[in-house]
């Protein structure tokens, strides 16, 4: 329970924080959202709603295409999406993006 009051002042700090100090917009627009999304987690938690608690996920429920294609397919598109976000950065740096 500590922890949840914890995570709901920090959500509001950081929320509140995105508007008193000077920042980038995509700065601002990361930190009230997920401040906000911490405050709304938290606050469910606290009133014992069964959604914001942390939900394992089991391998029984991963997507169709998943399945048949085994583990591999999840391994090699997560291997190519890993490249392209890599490729993506490195030419925001250049500055080709």
């Amino acid at each position: 329970m500590g922890a949840r009051a914890i995570n709901a002042i920090v959500g509001t700090w950081l929320f509140v924080s995105a508007f008193l100090w000077p920042h980038t917009y995509g700065e601002t627009e990361n930190a009230w959202v997920v401040g906000f999304m911490a405050v709304i987690m938290a606050l469910g938690g606290l009133s014992g709603l069964g959604w914001t608690r942390f939900q394992p996920i089991d391998t029984t429920t991963e997507p169709r295409g998943v399945q048949a294609f085994g583990a591999g397919a999840a391994v090699t598109l997560a291997l190519f999406l890993g490249v392209i976000l890599v490729a993506l950065l490195r030419a925001g740096r250049r500055g080709r993006v």
